[in-house]
């Protein structure tokens, strides 16, 4: 395990030019006319690069990257708040890390996609859609989607309660690169997750005078989130078309010790 501080989609062709070939991204593609696969779906994404080879290579590691995610991983989110009298006596901290399987990148050769089909051109971003062969929960009421319109799904305004599962929402304000505010509100969804699974919260307070008749009090407060997932899977994203925020609903399990 390493920590990571942190993504979604599939896909890629083997490109020939002349008599020189050029090396194929390794992960297998559905042949045409054949049914699409069982398994979990995953999305993974990249920024638009100099090659697209270079993109969707990229796409599918960090697809990889989020099936490795499902199998587990572990984080921590502490954040620190201090209130003082003065006008100016505030200060706030915030320490996050998740850990998950670092020899991610073994799995892209277990990703199947359709190159005609799961390759989809976002806001200056290439999405990858593969499936992965692990079994499909059968009580979860939503299929996996990449939700699109103006209207902010209900999900995101009032988490579901799915019996058996923690559910995890993550949201992330645009920046600079729309991959980024994907896999950030991705990784927020897992601080999501976690935080109901365990949290807990810590206060403090004083109260004293100076030399004077000036009297000084302070406040502060800990919260701190902790813990395990296992099937950490994410089942809808959405992207505010007017503020290019991303939203993403995910579930999990807790994870053992």
């Amino acid at each position: 395990m390493s920590q990571k501080t942190a993504a979604a989609v599939f896909l890629l062709a083997v490109i020939v030019s002349g008599c020189v070939s050029r090396p194929a991204v390794p992960a297998k593609q559905i042949p045409v006319g054949e049914p699409p696969p069982a398994g979990l779906l995953f999305i993974g994404v990249s920024a638009v690069l100099s090659s697209r080879e270079a993109s969707i290579r990229l796409a599918l590691e960090e697809a990889a990257r989020r099936v490795a995610i499902y199998h587990s991983v572990a984080g921590e989110f502490t954040s620190n708040q201090n209130i003082g009298s003065g006008a100016l006596d505030f200060s706030q901290e915030t320490r996050a890390s998740i850990q998950y399987d670092d020899g991610y990148k073994r799995f892209v050769d277990s990703l199947i996609f359709d190159p005609e089909t799961d390759i989809r051109t976002i806001n200056n971003s290439i999405f990858v859609y593969v499936r992965y062969a692990a079994p499909v929960p059968p009580d979860i009421p939503y299929p996996v989607s990449l939700s699109e319109g103006s209207a902010m799904p209900a999900w995101a305004l009032n988490p579901p309660a799915i019996p058996g599962y923690i559910v995890g929402i993550g949201y992330a304000g645009r920046r600079a690169a729309h991959r980024d505010t994907v896999n950030i509100s991705y990784e927020n969804a897992v601080y999501s997750a976690l935080r109901n699974v365990s949290s807990s919260i810590e206060g403090s307070a004083s109260n004293s005078r100076d030399s004077g008749i000036r009297y000084n009090s302070s406040a502060g407060g800990m919260i701190r989130t902790a813990g395990t997932l296992e099937g950490f899977y994410a089942l809808d994203f959405w992207v505010d078309p007017s503020t290019q925020a991303v939203w993403t609903l995910a579930v999990a399990k807790p994870g053992g010790d």
